[in-house]
């Protein structure tokens, strides 16, 4: 499972590993990178080899300096010479460049002198600089404000103070073949000016959230393959973008991208980057005035998926007038987010709040939105006994999101609906729904395939963070085992080893270990039974006595009594007429043997 040899423009670097897993270190030590940097360290220290306990640092390292030796090198260096191997690759996973890495750069080779004379290829340099991942000549030309840029860089590609190499890199107008990145050296020498470089840092935030909102629009259109592969190889640079954005008065902007990426972070379960910029844009608030507008909801929306409901309601209270965007969508964003922080507490109260969020995104024009909230939807309508209305409303999504072209939502839908096939014991429907969510998800890479698969065991379906843990670990194991060399990525970026990193910090490397081995050992659509057999073969709150006999349409009704609602009220929030919503009080009462309006709301607070 390795790259192929990059031509003579990518410069003198060694293969990196394409992904790993815990589950197959044998595969992971037979990567060039890997190899050449485990005998760098075994010379320094003859004790040394690739185990479960290290190995994801190493991959780190060889990935963080792209296989280039000089760096493999240095970093083995500073690795024996007293600085941690798991301190040098956390710094260098996180891009913590003016920091520690800077200064175990400096130790060990002395403080480096400037790299060039000539302003424009200082400048160059510098924009290079605020981009440790690299960046795209595009790029390159913006951040400088020079559309002559090309010439300096390329001299500086030809004397090796840049690489460049056939990654993968974002652009406007989509994802190319050409990347350009700065050694360990040349980096933070050249970085410590850059980031002190007011204009050319707002040009960098001024770019790439640009550069975020084009592929933001398109994410959900039939251009969703460009979108996700500009995104995905630069969410570092986007990221960064954002912090800075929302550390110097451009809150606003940066709480609109936001709102607009969160479907694609919690679609491809990229939760902890999200979490980071809410906290951001709520902590840069000044005290009293609440947060932006829909932070509030974004906010609740995300705790809530991590499993933290309690934080989540809170959220609703702090935030819950703040709203943005047109009154349709920001309410429906609203009941969205109140149907999450319920879904512990309340099943029925949680379904019936994203019923109407969906309504509510439908009445905005957001399908998008309205295919999103049907997924959590059909998830907690069959963990709470409606598997029928889960069927429809998960067949009813995915009909929209085939239409529209947005294969990513498709597959995650695929998915579901395999695992509820299999609940239901229709093996061979699972099956085929598994093979349907592949072969969607291979032409949007394994990045992508590797995020929906982790969205499909949530905090929304399983509350214990270690149990979610191994089911997720056992999905990527396989997933890597079976599924992986079919994906033909433009660039390295090991998403299945980027999970399981964060995966160890909840299981401990044993547990990971060996729920990635079982998985490894198991067909995804075996194995996506035998969850969907713990996830809803005993779900986790069975209907309360009188809930089961309500149809779905009187569940909305009672919920809405109980809220405090008029039959005219009721009528104009489901769009039914006002003698349909006395029908169904009708048949509510005599199903509750209720005799008033305030028995049934007595008995919604009680029971739903």
């Amino acid at each position: 499972m390795l790259l192929p040899q990059l031509g003579a423009a990518a410069g003198a670097r060694l293969a990196l590993p394409v992904d790993y897993t815990v589950a197959d270190l044998d595969e992971l030590a037979r990567a060039d990178a890997v190899e050449a940097f485990t005998a760098m360290m075994r010379r320094r220290r003859p004790a040394f080899g690739l185990d479960a306990r290290n190995h994801a640092d190493v991959a780190d390292v060889c990935l963080a300096v792209r296989g280039r030796p000089a760096d493999l090198e240095l970093v083995a260096r500073m690795a024996t010479g007293g600085a941690a191997l798991r301190t040098i690759a956390d710094a260098l996973s996180r891009g913590d460049w003016d920091g520690g890495i800077a200064i175990l750069v400096e130790r060990y080779t002395g403080a480096a002198g400037p790299v060039e004379t000539d302003p424009l290829a200082r400048l160059v340099l510098a924009a290079a600089a605020l981009c440790p991942d690299g960046l795209s000549a595009e790029a390159v030309e913006h951040l400088t404000g020079r559309p002559d840029a090309a010439e300096p860089l390329e001299r500086l590609v030809g004397r090796g103070v840049v690489e460049v190499s056939e990654d993968c890199s974002g652009t406007r107008r989509g994802p190319v073949a050409r990347r350009y990145r700065l050694p360990l050296r040349a980096l933070t020498a050249a970085r410590r000016g850059a980031v002190e470089d007011r204009g050319l840092c707002e040009a960098h935030c001024r770019y790439y959230l640009e550069l975020a909102e084009i592929h933001a629009e398109e994410l959900w259109t039939r251009r969703q393959p460009n979108a996700l592969a500009s995104l995905r190889q630069e969410r570092r640079n986007i990221a960064a973008a954002l912090h800075w954005a929302i550390g110097n008065g451009r809150e606003a902007r940066a709480g609109a991208l936001v709102r607009r990426l969160a479907p694609y972070w919690r679609r491809t379960s990229e939760l902890v980057t999200l979490r980071s910029l809410v906290l951001d844009l709520i902590d840069c608030q000044p005290a009293g005035s609440g947060p932006l507008p829909g932070i509030g909801a974004l906010a609740a929306d995300m705790f809530a998926r991590l499993g933290e409901h309690e934080a989540a309601l809170e959220a609703i209270a702090a935030g819950g007038t703040q709203q943005a965007g047109g009154e349709e969508g920001a309410r429906a964003d609203q009941l969205y987010a109140v149907g999450l922080a319920h879904s512990a507490s309340s099943g029925a109260r949680a379904v019936h709040q994203l019923r109407r969020a969906v309504a509510g995104y439908r009445a905005a024009g957001d399908e998008a939105g309205a295919a999103d909230a049907e997924f959590d939807l059909s998830g907690l309508e069959f963990r709470f006994g409606r598997p029928a209305d889960a069927y429809r409303t998960a067949r009813s999504a995915l009909a929209g999101t085939i239409r529209r072209g947005d294969e990513l939502t498709s597959a995650a839908l695929l998915l579901r609906l395999a695992a509820f096939a299999a609940a239901g014991r229709d093996r061979t429907a699972s099956a085929g729904y598994v093979e349907r969510a592949m072969v969607k998800l291979r032409g949007l890479g394994a990045a992508a395939a590797v995020g929906v698969l982790a969205g499909q065991v949530d905090a929304l379906l399983e509350p214990s963070v270690v149990r979610r843990a191994t089911r997720v670990a056992r999905l990527l194991g396989s997933f890597s085992a079976r599924h992986r060399a079919e994906f033909a990525d433009l660039s390295p970026e090991c998403p299945v080893g980027d999970r399981e990193r964060q995966l160890a910090a909840v299981l401990g490397e044993r547990a990971l270990v060996e729920a990635a081995g079982y998985g490894a050992r198991i067909a995804l659509p075996e194995l996506i039974a035998e969850i969907a057999a713990e996830l809803f073969g005993s779900p986790a709150a069975p209907p309360a006595a009188g809930a089961s006999v309500l149809t779905r349409r009187e569940t909305d009704v009672a919920l809405l009594v109980g809220e405090g609602l008029t039959n005219r009220e009721v009528a104009h929030r489901l769009a039914i007429s006002e003698w349909t919503v006395v029908n169904h009080m009708r048949q509510i009462m005599r199903k509750l043997d209720c005799s008033s309006r305030v028995q049934v709301a007595r008995w919604v607070v009680a029971t739903l």
